[in-house]
């Protein structure tokens, strides 16, 4: 619990950690295939960030200060003095956010499909047209989105995941 809201978290093996955080409307699940290989040499910890997951809503805005705060929280509660990140998409945002904020706890960052740099007007505007639409119909939103990042070949080859 963070601030009387739940916020799921998960730690695997020992050793040097290494905290994997989850893009926009995804969650710690995404890690799943790699935590095994993974854990036999480090500590990994996977979390569900604010409004994703397993994790509860904070309020109506989860900045990525905010997100990297729950992140310290987590990394508090696991007495764990410094980390090395994985940031996929959003969860790069909050890795450097958390870098920012937090630099002697940070280890190093990787950015998977993220950047440093501020999005561009027209990404945030599509981030907002996305958000009122999984507010009105999720399951469209996330067929969709799927469905826009593979080309054919791989929708045929990948449909039972895609199905999960």
């Amino acid at each position: 619990m963070y601030k009387n809201t739940p916020l799921f978290y998960r730690s695997v093996g020992t050793g040097n950690p290494l905290v994997l955080l989850h893009g926009f409307l995804g969650s710690s699940s995404i890690w799943n295939p790699f935590i095994e290989e993974l854990s036999r040499k480090r500590q990994v910890i996977t979390i569900d960030l604010p409004g994703h997951g397993k994790s509860g809503t904070f309020g109506e805005v989860h900045t990525m200060e905010f997100m990297a705060e729950t992140v310290h929280e987590v990394l508090r509660n696991l007495q764990i003095a410094k980390a090395s990140f994985v940031g996929h998409s959003m969860g790069g945002y909050v890795s450097l956010a958390f870098c920012k904020n937090f630099p002697i706890m940070t280890q190093g960052i990787v950015l998977l499909n993220s950047t440093p740099e501020t999005d561009t007007e027209e990404k945030k505007n599509n981030r907002d047209r996305a958000i009122k639409i999984v507010k009105r119909n999720k399951e469209s939103y996330v067929s969709m989105a799927i469905s826009n990042l593979l080309n054919q070949d791989n929708k045929e080859l990948f449909t039972a995941k895609i199905e999960k």
